[in-house]
């Protein structure tokens, strides 16, 4: 068909669940995936401007996070925190827990904010 297989799994904030290419159908499922790691480097949905850095130490202490200012894509940094905007226009902060530089994995702790707004009030 043309399209080729992404080499990395993508994570789907919504379904709470990665998507592994490991089918016929994979690359159409991964295609509603809502973050990207491509070895460290992560985007969210391919091609439009959907991730941005949040200055935070601590997920919890993110509140909210900005309508604007995102980008395609950005380097994984451990520990930094990040705003994504998913598929379905809603939003997840996630954090860099682990970076494994061998095998190019990034480990995150994430929330997902089901209503589509930018709060994050726990």
């Amino acid at each position: 068909d043309g399209q080729g297989t992404p080499p990395h799994p993508v994570f789907d904030f919504s379904e709470e669940k990665i998507i592994y290419f490991d089918s016929e159908d994979s690359y159409k499922k991964a295609d509603n995936g809502d973050l990207w790691n491509d070895s460290g480097v992560l985007a969210g949905d391919f091609g439009s401007n959907t991730i941005t850095e949040i200055n935070a130490e601590k997920l919890s202490e993110v509140i909210t996070v900005p309508i604007g200012g995102y980008i395609k894509n950005t380097l994984a940094v451990k520990g930094q925190i990040y705003s994504i905007i998913t598929r379905d226009s809603k939003y997840a902060k996630i954090q860099v827990i682990d970076i494994d530089t061998v095998s190019g994995s990034v480990t995150i702790d994430w929330v997902y904010q089901p209503d589509g707004s930018t709060d994050f009030i726990e």
